[in-house]
């Protein structure tokens, strides 16, 4: 988490070489002090971890939906004619349909599971069903 942090801020900010390798230890000690708080907070700001837990759940659609979809519709993109493996146009076109279904139902469970969390952190008491009964 740190790193990506770290990547993130550098792109961001587009240092010189020297300054960032200068700059290296300060900034990784402040990201990671700051990361400590934010985890410190939300343990202690939190009531219940049921509560996290159902956010976090709606994270498992992106990494059985998502992520496989985007890996599928990447493989189809790289086998092109001009590689030694060539699909043929059927068969390129059937891993893009499949990948792009596998990022629908990805995004709409990831869609449900998040909405579902935040109403029952906005209203805990309240029963809430995604069918409506």
């Amino acid at each position: 988490m740190r790193e990506a942090v770290n990547d993130l801020y550098l792109r961001v900010r587009s240092l010189p070489e020297t300054r960032i390798a200068k700059e290296e230890p300060t900034r990784r000690r402040a990201i990671a002090i700051t990361l400590w708080s934010l985890t410190v907070l939300c343990a202690v700001f939190v009531p219940n971890i049921g509560l996290v837990m159902k956010i976090l759940g709606s994270l498992s659609a992106l990494f059985i939906f998502v992520f496989p979809g985007l890996c599928l519709i990447q493989i189809a993109d790289e086998f092109t004619p001009n590689r030694k493996i060539a699909l043929d146009k059927w068969k390129k076109r059937g891993m893009v349909l499949a990948g792009s279904l596998y990022l629908l139902v990805g995004a709409f469970a990831f869609g449900v599971a998040l909405s579902l969390g935040a109403e029952n952190i906005v209203s805990p008491g309240v029963s809430v069903s995604v069918c409506g009964v």
